[in-house]
């Protein structure tokens, strides 16, 4: 059976930026090496570990494709399948997340107004607020789209959702 021509085009770009990220990984150590200050330290170590979490994500998407395409078992990927389980409590438990996270949005949002008037270190007060919205947004994404995939599931199944 032939591999179609864009998975193995894909699977090539995932590795080679999971190889680029790498590099830059080791960059950001580097960096961090040659650092005494407590605030670079701080703003590169909320820099690599974001940096570190997507080396990880490409590296399983990658997993996932070589998967596919050789038919063999990898290490790491991406899961696939079916959600399974108490769809309906999963489904009720992701609504409370996203109101959650929701509110959490609009709290962090007057929290940065407030700090963005700031002088002196209160301004980097005000920037982590600003990095922890937008991954307030990006939860809102993600638990948005599992909603999703649960509304579809509960569908196909019959479930009470």
């Amino acid at each position: 059976m032939a591999v179609p021509t864009h998975y193995a085009a894909l699977s090539g770009y995932l590795g080679e930026h999971v190889r680029a990220e790498a590099h830059a990984l080791q960059a950001y150590e580097n960096l961090l090496e040659d650092r005494a200050d407590d605030v670079a330290s701080y703003l590169i170590n909320l820099v690599l570990s974001d940096e570190k979490r997507h080396h990880q994500m490409f590296a399983d998407m990658q997993g996932t494709l070589e998967r596919s395409i050789q038919w063999r078992e990898v290490k790491s990927h991406v899961p696939s399948g079916h959600i399974t389980g108490d769809l309906d409590a999963l489904l009720a438990t992701t609504e409370e997340l996203l109101r959650l996270e929701k509110a959490d949005l609009k709290s962090l949002r007057q929290l940065r107004r407030t700090w963005q008037r700031a002088k002196g270190e209160r301004k980097l007060w005000a920037l982590l607020v600003r990095t922890a919205e937008m991954d307030t947004k990006k939860h809102i994404h993600v638990l948005g789209y599992l909603r999703k995939l649960l509304n579809d599931a509960s569908r196909q199944t019959g479930s009470s959702s």
